[in-house]
């Protein structure tokens, strides 16, 4: 879900206000640590929950949101990109073996009983080995990824941490793309 947030920066001092349908949801109060890291506290709007959060700046991406945030490394439009990872998202929690199959560019490597870079090389070994790749810790961390402003470098885009990347299927052009999956991270 999109929340708004409205704020201002003072000095090294950030004062974020966040809103929802145009009431106040809460409060970001937060110092600049150094020139990478943020460091403060969430409230809700009665003031009595309060969460520490602290953000370091990880990686620069460029481009105009809107317009090209992921031009220089997947063809598609933002929206195209962060719903196809939504329906990624979604299909695996679900348990949609034949759809996550069917949207996997093969082969792929994935980790299996411990062993790594183990080759699936078709949509029925992927489905053989669905639970065993998307094992309930695995499961969790997906759960807990967004599929907003995702990260993306050479390799596509990630889901988290790198746990899942996606990107355009081999035969997409400038005119006529689609997405698959490239990378499952299940270490």
């Amino acid at each position: 879900k999109h929340i708004p947030l409205t704020g201002k920066l003072k000095g090294d001092k950030l004062e974020i206000i966040e809103s929802d349908s145009n009431k106040l949801t809460g409060y970001f109060l937060a110092k600049m640590k150094d020139q990478d890291t943020l460091e403060g506290l969430w409230m809700d709007s009665s003031k009595l929950r309060i969460i520490p959060f602290k953000l370091k700046y990880d990686s620069w991406t460029r481009g105009n949101y809107r317009e090209a945030y992921y031009q220089n490394n997947i063809i598609g439009l933002p929206e195209e990109v962060e719903n196809f990872m939504r329906e990624v998202k979604t299909n695996i929690l679900n348990g949609n073996k034949e759809w996550i199959a069917t949207h996997t560019c093969y082969p792929i490597e994935v980790t299996l009983g411990g062993k790594k870079n183990i080759k699936i090389s078709n949509k029925e070994q992927l489905v053989r080995y669905f639970n065993e790749i998307f094992y309930e810790g695995f499961l969790i961390q997906i759960k807990n990824s967004s599929t907003f402003n995702l990260f993306n470098n050479s390799t596509g885009v990630m889901l988290g941490d790198g746990i899942i990347y996606i990107n355009n299927t081999p035969s997409s052009t400038d005119k006529d793309y689609s997405f698959c999956i490239r990378q499952i991270n299940n270490e």
